[in-house]
């Protein structure tokens, strides 16, 4: 079923001239700013529904792909365990539905939940990954380049410089938990209607490190997919950036977005991404 809706993207303002998109993620004494962004709807944008179509759908000519991966692991509130189980399980996934693939780091993983407002205003220790996030309903792309390049640096060590000098890919999976998802489903840009222009670099500040996300200003001609009735075996892998020059999609912005018209009772949309570098060795090693 296709979907008629407004995303939510970045508002374009003059301070970005003199001072760069910026998010704290951390707490900050009374009345600073904690933030410069500012948000708007685009126009009515068809969300384009991929079941039925998913061989349609490539990460070097999309930018993603939806698989058939259904998982054991039910045991979402056990950190360790998530980390042992459930994150190997899915690097094994990546290396067989990823082309070229020497080296897989997995560096970030997050849980998200639809919550409601008093859900909503609870303190969540962002070190806690098993504390349920809402989900993020903006247009946007976990890393840039820039960003890529400094955590490569700081996680890699003395093997930095030469993984640099081959393929470098950021490639997220995501999943739904416990139940198939009815509302606030994720939608996925496809890349190759994505210009490197088009993405804003915004700095995420946490306490103990700064990364970049990008973030995107509404113009007409992006083309969105989605998954109607997206199960926990529907398993979606995107990649948020590629090194690599000859490929149409480098990367896929994406959000949560709502579905009107919810029947009373539907359960809420929880789900689980992990985020890796995947490493390509140059040619010459």
């Amino acid at each position: 079923m296709h979907i008629s809706t407004r995303l939510s993207y970045l508002k374009d303002q003059p301070i970005y001239k003199t001072e760069r998109p910026f998010m704290l993620m951390t707490n900050v004494p009374q009345g600073q700013r904690v933030s410069n962004l500012r948000w708007e709807l685009g126009q009515e944008e068809t969300i384009h529904d991929v079941r039925g179509r998913e061989p349609e759908f490539s990460l070097d000519e999309s930018g993603f792909r939806y698989i058939d991966c259904p998982t054991r692991f039910t045991d979402w509130t056990d950190k360790k365990e998530i980390e042992r189980v459930y994150l190997a399980e899915m690097e094994s996934v990546l290396k067989k539905n990823v082309d070229n693939v020497d080296l897989i780091k997995i560096f970030d993983w997050r849980m998200r939940k639809k919550m409601d407002a008093c859900e909503s205003d609870q303190v969540y220790d962002l070190n806690m990954q098993t504390d349920m996030l809402n989900p993020a309903e903006h247009v946007h792309c976990d890393q840039t380049a820039s960003g890529v390049i400094t955590r490569i640096q700081s996680m890699m060590g003395d093997e930095a410089e030469l993984l640099l000098q081959g393929r470098v890919r950021v490639i997220n999976l995501w999943r739904p938990i416990r139940h198939t998802v009815e509302d606030c489903p994720i939608t996925i840009c496809d890349g190759s209607t994505i210009l490197e222009s088009d993405l804003v670099e915004c700095d995420r500040v946490r306490k103990y490190w700064v990364g970049t996300m990008g973030l995107v200003e509404y113009r007409p001609g992006f083309k969105w997919y989605y998954m109607s009735r997206q199960s926990p075996d529907d398993v979606l892998i995107f990649k948020n950036f590629d090194s690599e020059e000859n490929v149409r999609a480098k990367c896929c912005p994406h959000t949560a977005f709502d579905i009107d018209n919810i029947p009373a009772g539907t359960p809420t949309r929880e789900s689980i991404e992990i985020r890796a570098l995947v490493f390509t060795y140059p040619d010459h090693i």
